[in-house]
């Protein structure tokens, strides 16, 4: 039996029909990516897999390893069950592609860098807040 999976740029033929909890997982995975405001393509960058990939993970062609969905939920700043809980409501808060940017210059910094950083961001954050 030949079925059509389809994702955000692409149909795949698949042989056989996808196990209805991938599925689930795959439909939970891109609401979470979509929540966070990335695209397949920057989330296969940040954990090292195919855009093809993510989109495999999507439809439920393909299951993702545990350390890709560890990347993953860390990537999107959620908890790994976040993504595979389909019965957990849709977690809010999830890191936009560009805090993936910043983390990394973040841990590149010496720890009196990393204070001054951190209080910069701070100071920032709290002039912006409505009073």
């Amino acid at each position: 039996m030949v079925t059509r999976a389809c994702s955000d740029d692409s149909c795949t033929m698949l042989r056989r029909p996808a196990h209805p909890q991938l599925r689930a997982i795959g439909a939970r995975i891109k609401q979470v990516r979509d929540a966070a405001g990335w695209t397949q393509e920057q989330l296969a960058v940040e954990i090292d897999v195919t855009a093809h990939t993510i989109s495999q993970y999507e439809c439920g062609a393909q299951s993702p390893r545990l350390s890709t969905l560890l990347r993953m939920a860390s990537v999107l700043a959620v908890r790994p069950g976040d993504l595979i809980d389909v019965d957990l409501p849709l977690p809010t808060g999830a890191a936009p592609p560009e805090a993936a940017e910043l983390l990394g210059f973040y841990a590149s910094l010496g720890e009196d860098d990393r204070v001054l950083a951190t209080r910069l961001v701070r100071e920032v954050a709290s002039a912006r807040r409505p009073r």
